[in-house]
Order: structure tokens, then C-alpha cells, then sequence
């Protein structure tokens, strides 16, 4: 890609998601000498006290989709490594890390809402990934 340097890359939860080693090679590339990777989240497991009602929510995901967990039209395997170990070994090996303390308060229609957008979300990946890709410049003449 032929992209201009940044100062500063931001990601959230997606981070989990990549392959994070090769995530920071090619940012390595793109960002400033005196730039940064900024990682967002609500932290790593075991960095925080999981929500009392989170293991509901698994065992009836579990009891009613099976204990793999879907993702897109594969299933998903949470990293083992956190991602201060992956960030210690790239070129982004200067850690600052900041903490801060936030209540979420949701209902339980809320709770089961969000379940159900995650079954969607997955639903529309398999749905948009089975589809034929169509060459655009054809498609238009």
C-alpha cells in the first residue's frame, strides 16, 4: 500500500483479532520514529475480575451453539499471549500502560440483546463471505 507515514495508530478490541506480531511489522513501517500504537480495551483475561454474569452467558451461548465459539463462518480461540508480551518483542517495546475504572449498568434485555447482536453479527459474515465475488470494473462496463 502506498500510504503516508502516521503518527499515531489507535486500535480497540480488534487488536485480538489480527496477527498481531505481523500488526506490528507492518505498522512498524508506517509509523513515525517518535510515533506510537495505542491499544484501547477492557483488558486482557485475567487483567480484570470477569463480570458476575458472564458465566451465564457462556453456559447458555455453550448449551445452545456448542462449547466453540463462533466467529464468521469459522470459530474463534481467544490469544493465550497477552498482548503486552506481543508488544515487549516488536518495535513498539516501550510500554505505557494507564488504567481507568468504568461501570457499565445494563439490564438483562440488554445483556441478552447484546448475545443476540453477536449471533447476528456472525450470521451476516457468513452470509457476505459465501457470496460470489464479482470483478468491479467489469461489473460497471
Amino acid at each position: 500500500m502506498d500510504l503516508e507515514s502516521l503518527l499515531l495508530t489507535m486500535m480497540g478490541a480488534a487488536f485480538h483479532w489480527m496477527d498481531r506480531d505481523q500488526t506490528l511489522r507492518d505498522l512498524d513501517h508506517l509509523i513515525e520514529p517518535n510515533g506510537a500504537v495505542v491499544l484501547a480495551s477492557g483488558g486482557a483475561p485475567g487483567d480484570i475480575e470477569p463480570a458476575p454474569w458472564l458465566q451465564v452467558i457462556t453456559d447458555v451461548r455453550t448449551r445452545y451453539l456448542g462449547p466453540a465459539r463462533r466467529a464468521g463462518s469459522s470459530t474463534y480461540t481467544h490469544p493465550k499471549e497477552r498482548h503486552q508480551d506481543v508488544l515487549a518483542r516488536s518495535p513498539f517495546s516501550t510500554i505505557e500502560t494507564a488504567h481507568w475504572d468504568r461501570t457499565v449498568t445494563r439490564t438483562l434485555d440488554e445483556v441478552v440483546g447484546l448475545q443476540f447482536s453477536y449471533i447476528l453479527w456472525n450470521l451476516i459474515c457468513q452470509v457476505v463471505q459465501s457470496l460470489p465475488r464479482v470483478d468491479a470494473c467489469r461489473a460497471q462496463g
